[in-house]
């Protein structure tokens, strides 16, 4: 990357941005750090995650792939209750693998 160029959105950010879309008005941060938020997980565990631990970043990465090309997305509400099931099922299934 050169100097000046933005930054290519970080895993996090192209997840949200689908996530924000689908969402129901009445969710509450509807992001991947919100999701781990209500499941106790701080914002700086997340984010070592996504730096240092290659499984997790892997299952997040398949994640979003198959988000992005669901073929029985609708652009629904209930979009974003399967997809942030997802999510939450890969950020509890960290969290075993950790003590926070």
């Amino acid at each position: 990357m050169k100097e000046g160029e933005p930054k290519p959105p970080t895993l996090f950010e192209q997840m949200n941005q689908y996530l924000k879309k689908e969402a129901p008005k009445d969710i509450e941060n509807p992001t991947v750090e919100g999701i781990a938020e209500r499941l106790g997980i701080p914002g700086e565990v997340l984010n070592h995650w996504l730096d240092n631990d290659r499984q997790f970043r892997d299952e997040l990465a398949r994640l979003k792939d198959f988000q992005e090309k669901d073929p029985f997305r609708e652009g629904t509400e209930f979009d974003y209750f399967i997809h942030s099931s997802g999510i939450q099922f890969v950020l509890d299934e960290t969290k075993k693998r950790y003590s926070i």
